[in-house]
């Protein structure tokens, strides 16, 4: 259960940087 856990937390935190990257140029 822990390593669900943290294999969720990982896959988030990794969609949320692809998306922080996409909307970068968008800001310049």
């Amino acid at each position: 259960m822990q390593g669900f856990i943290s294999c969720c937390l990982i896959s988030s935190v990794w969609f949320s940087s692809i998306h922080a990257i996409h909307q970068f140029p968008a800001l310049l």
